[in-house]
């Protein structure tokens, strides 16, 4: 076969392939799901889905829902909403999955609108009408959604009931597990329990963390100490976790600050400057920890190293120190050192 046939060949099959392209007629709720199918997968389908669909069948269910949707993603949340419930009250009901979908995205600009009850309405609708036994993430998005609202109104327990059902969805069925931070929602779970006294309950996500985390194996050895240090009074064993913290990551500024504190408390100031050094190796430029290491240096009566950790704070404005410190420090050290060096420094 000479090239000529053969390139008559390929043209006419490609021309073939194009009008039977062109033949074959969308489907929008075919582009709808084709898009949530890849949402969870953060691969942008989605969004360009839904784009599609408002451009091209803006007067389908389908083109209002993604009309709703990307109003919520150019924050016109107003908009967002009156297209969301056409498609929620559009008679009869077709696609459930639709409402579901159309609800949730419903409370997400009813939260920045800063309507919780509404917020919380959408998200229960969503889950109430969503199908137990779909795989989809519906359910996961609009509890997780609803947890984040009840606790901005502070009603902890409800927040806590609800990240709790989404951790037992997610151990249940392992295929989400590498789309939902399984670890942080321990964490949150931890400061729920926290806030409402359950330190019990609390410490079981710390050993969870702990014996499965990761990631955050320090953080469940960090907060398991300050609950049993700070709140149960188990000083030895919430002493022994914030070093355990330390160990596994040096880099915890927030355990070396508890175990600089309770060191303090105990007046074993000399293994205080060394683990002060450790802090500055995190925040450099924080110069309250200078201030800090001269104070046990002097304690330690090493003044001519104090003298020169006091001089060294001053390069260093003490403002945001709070925030900077992670909450750990909150005066200012500068007049403090200023009087340290024109006492002791000549």
């Amino acid at each position: 076969m000479n090239k000529r046939i053969l390139g008559i060949i390929i043209g006419f099959v490609i021309s073939i392939n194009a009008i039977s392209a062109d033949s074959i007629e969308e489907d929008p709720k075919d582009i709808f799901y084709t898009g949530l199918a890849m949402r969870i997968q953060k691969t942008g389908i989605f969004h360009i889905n839904m784009v599609h669909l408002s451009e091209s069948y803006p007067d389908t269910i389908y083109g209002k829902f993604a009309s709703g949707y990307l109003s919520q993603t150019k924050q016109n949340y107003k908009e967002c909403i009156k297209n969301l419930e056409s498609v929620t009250k559009s008679k009869p009901i077709s696609d459930f999955r639709l409402v579901n979908e159309a609800y949730f995205y419903m409370g997400i600009c009813n939260y920045d609108l800063g309507n919780f009850d509404l917020a919380i309405k959408d998200y229960t609708k969503s889950i109430s009408t969503d199908n137990k036994n779909s795989s989809t993430e519906n359910f996961l998005n609009s509890i997780l959604e609803r947890a984040k609202t009840y606790n901005r109104i502070r009603k902890y327990d409800l927040a806590k009931n609800d990240i709790s059902a989404a951790i037992q969805k997610i151990e249940n069925e392992p295929q989400y597990d590498k789309y939902y931070n399984l670890e942080q929602l321990h964490v949150d779970r931890i400061a729920l329990n926290t806030t409402l006294n359950n330190h019990k309950d609390s410490i079981l996500d710390c050993d969870w963390l702990i014996n499965n985390s990761k990631e955050k194996k320090d953080i469940g050895y960090l907060y398991r100490g300050q609950i049993k240090y700070k709140l149960l009074k188990d000083y030895d064993s919430g002493f022994a976790d914030y070093k355990k913290a330390f160990e596994i990551n040096p880099n915890n500024f927030a355990a070396i600050a508890n175990i600089i504190e309770v060191l303090n408390a105990r007046k074993e100031y000399e293994e205080i400057p060394s683990y002060l050094t450790h802090a500055l190796k995190i925040k450099p430029n924080l110069g309250v920890l200078y201030y800090s290491r001269g104070y046990f240096l002097e304690q330690l009566k090493n003044r001519k190293e104090a003298c020169n950790d006091m001089t060294e704070s001053l390069k260093y404005s003490s403002q945001n120190v709070d925030r900077d410190s992670e909450g750990f420090y909150n005066f200012d050290h500068i007049p403090s050192a200023r009087s340290f060096i024109n006492s002791l420094c000549k």
